[in-house]
């Protein structure tokens, strides 16, 4: 195993004054987050990549689409990033738990990704394969009675995410920017704004998609929903029926499914297989 980077590890390659104090955030689920305090009374936030292996991310574009991102204001200012991707530097910007981003804040949101400089292209076809890939991996690595059960759970929920796929590829969708992790815990807020943090999965994918994710992120109420989609159709110049759309949140779900075997199965992937076995037939 490699040794973990500590955050006086981090502090000292970007030759800032020593550490006063350092706090641990709950932000974001396959990193490592911090409040750092330093001698000189600055105050700032630090990102600690964690040195495991997950093929649908390249930090080199996540990072270089970061800076953009802080360039516009879209996510906090970036003051150091490593070049070896394995950390970053920003803005420290008090969270306000109790505030949610309004229709317009995501407009917002969804228009500065949009500008970003993305030229990695992930498709639908591609995630879906990657991620059941390395789920049916962590599955077989599990032991007991239970295996032959969760194998056969897992392709039964494969095969609906397979058949929403084949559905929308009889389609031609624009191809966009797409952030694809759209939840609270990836939206800061202020009083007086809201930025996106955590551009691991952002990518060039098809428009259905990402409006799965905005549509089952919790960020969107009911009556919310129509402007926003709207908003997307405009831009884009393609519209998404709710078959579609039902279908593209489908796909999405088993997405998740599989993220959470392949990188969380012991913490998260019971809550997310309950929610998922709502697909399968009674």
């Amino acid at each position: 195993m490699p040794e973990l980077l500590t955050p006086e590890d981090c502090v000292a390659q970007a030759y800032l004054s020593p550490l006063r104090s350092c706090r641990p955030l709950q932000q974001g689920l396959s990193h490592r987050s911090f409040q750092l305090i330093l001698t000189d009374g600055t105050t700032r936030y630090l990102r600690i990549d964690r040195p495991q292996s997950k093929p649908w991310v390249d930090r080199q574009h996540e990072h270089a689409c970061l800076v953009a991102a802080s360039e516009q204001g879209l996510t906090p200012e970036l003051y150091y990033v490593d070049q070896q991707q394995r950390f970053f530097l920003s803005e420290y910007v008090t969270e306000q738990p109790a505030l949610q981003p309004s229709v317009q804040q995501l407009i917002e949101l969804t228009q500065g990704v949009a500008t970003l400089p993305v030229c990695r292209t992930m498709d639908q076809q591609q995630r879906l394969a990657v991620y059941k890939t390395q789920a049916r991996k962590a599955i077989s690595q599990r032991i007991g009675a239970q295996l032959a059960g969760l194998q056969v759970e897992f392709e039964q929920i494969v095969e609906l995410g397979e058949q929403a796929l084949a559905q929308l590829s009889r389609y031609c969708w624009p191809v966009i920017p797409s952030f694809l992790d759209w939840h609270r815990g990836n939206v800061l807020m202020t009083p007086e704004r809201a930025y996106l943090v955590d551009f691991e999965y952002l990518a060039l994918s098809e428009m259905p998609l990402e409006l799965a994710s905005l549509q089952r992120s919790g960020l969107v109420s009911a009556s919310d929903w129509p402007e926003l989609k709207a908003s997307f159709e405009q831009r884009y110049g393609a519209s998404v029926t709710k078959a579609q759309l039902d279908q593209a949140c489908c796909l999405y779900r088993v997405m998740c499914y599989c993220w959470y075997w392949a990188v969380m199965p012991s913490e998260a992937a019971e809550p997310t297989r309950a929610l998922v076995r709502q697909l399968l037939p009674k």
